[in-house]
């Protein structure tokens, strides 16, 4: 499994363009098939477009403003949280369920 992160841009435009782009090379490439790729970003609107663009893939967002609910209704069928948003939240992963959503969480390692 390719789960493939794209990272914000300065603007809107920049970031349709990555996700365009991307979308591309992973056809040229032979790699576009959503049992292959994973999308994930911290970017709403690039989630949004990948979700528009590759219907049956997963999206997953990585930021933690919105709730799993919010995010059902904008089309994104993931979310990928650090632990502690679930901590400070937990009906979320219950809404993430109740919406099927695809679940990940992410810890940050620290230097000792």
């Amino acid at each position: 499994m390719l789960v493939f992160e794209l990272k914000k841009q300065i603007d809107k435009a920049h970031e349709d363009y990555m996700v365009d782009q991307s979308v591309k090379a992973l056809k040229e490439h032979g790699l576009y098939d959503p049992k292959r790729v994973i999308f994930i970003s911290f970017s709403l609107n690039m989630c949004e477009r990948l979700a528009a663009l590759c219907p049956g893939f997963t999206v997953q967002y990585l930021e933690k403003d919105k709730s799993p609910e919010e995010l059902a209704k904008l089309g994104i069928n993931g979310v990928d949280y650090q632990y502690k948003v679930f901590a400070k939240n937990p009906t979320w992963f219950k809404q993430a369920r109740d919406n099927k959503m695809s679940i990940n969480c992410w810890t940050v390692n620290k230097e000792k």
